[in-house]
C-alpha cells in the first residue's frame, strides 16, 4: 500500500518474497525513488490489467529485480508476468460498445417508420419473393397444370369456344377455361389467381367488350 511506503524515499532494498501480493502498484514504486533491489519471489502476482505497468517495469527498470522472468501468474505455472498478453487492457471498450449499439438503436428507430409507411408494399414484395423462391425449387413440369389460361369476355365466348380453343388444343395445348376448369363454390378471384399461377402463359382475348 502507498501509505506504508509513503515516507521511505531513501529505501534501497525491498524484500517482499513469500507474501500474498497479487499486485505491485505503480503508486508504490513511484514513492520509492531510491529503490535499487526488489525481491517478489513466490508472490502470487496476477496477470491482470492492474499489473500491466509492472510488465514493462520489470523489463526496463533501473531496479534489480530478483529473477524477473520467473514470476508466474498466480498458480498458473505456464504463464509469466513479464510476457502475458496486455492488448486487452488497451481496448477502448466504450468505443466498441458505442459502435455496436448505434446500429441497433438506428435499426429500432427505422424499422417502425418503414413498417408504418410501407407495410403493404413490403408485404407485396414479400409475397413476390415467396413466389419466386417456390418457382425456383419446383420443377417446371410440376409447377404448371395448364399451358395457358384464357381470359375473355362472355360476349366473345362463342368465338373463343368455336375458333380459338379447338385450334390451340389441336396442337396439344392444355387450356384453362373458367366454365370448364374453375372449382365450383370457390371465389371467382381465388379461381382466377390459381388459374394464372398454374398456367405457363395467360392468353387475353382483348376485344371492345373485354376493354
Amino acid at each position: 500500500r502507498s501509505e506504508v511506503f509513503g515516507n521511505l524515499s531513501r529505501l534501497r532494498v525491498l524484500k517482499l518474497a513469500k507474501n500474498e501480493l497479487k499486485t505491485f502498484n505503480y503508486s508504490v514504486a513511484s514513492r520509492l525513488p531510491s529503490l535499487r533491489y526488489l525481491d517478489l519471489r513466490k508472490c502470487p502476482l496476477s496477470c491482470t490489467c492492474d499489473n500491466t505497468w509492472l510488465q514493462s517495469w520489470l523489463n526496463n527498470s533501473r531496479v534489480q529485480v530478483v529473477y524477473p522472468y520467473n514470476y508466474t501468474c498466480g498458480l498458473r505455472h505456464h504463464a509469466y508476468v513479464h510476457s502475458f498478453d496486455t492488448r486487452v487492457c488497451f481496448l477502448d471498450l466504450g468505443f466498441y460498445l458505442f459502435t455496436g449499439t448505434v446500429p441497433v438503436v438506428l435499426l429500432l428507430l427505422v424499422v417502425p417508420v418503414v413498417y408504418h409507411r410501407a407495410y403493404w408494399r413490403l408485404k407485396y414484395h414479400w409475397y413476390l419473393l415467396r413466389c419466386w423462391v417456390n418457382q425456383q425449387w419446383r420443377r417446371e413440369e410440376e409447377r404448371y397444370v395448364y399451358d395457358s389460361f384464357v381470359s375473355y369476355n362472355s360476349a366473345d365466348e362463342s368465338w373463343v369456344l368455336q375458333e380459338l380453343v379447338p385450334q390451340l388444343e389441336r396442337d396439344s395445348f392444355r387450356l384453362c377455361l373458367h366454365h370448364r376448369d374453375f372449382q365450383p363454390g370457390r371465389s371467382i378471384i381465388d379461381n382466377i389467381v390459381d388459374a394464372v399461377y398454374n398456367s405457363r402463359k395467360t392468353v387475353c382475348v382483348v376485344s371492345r367488350s373485354y376493354l
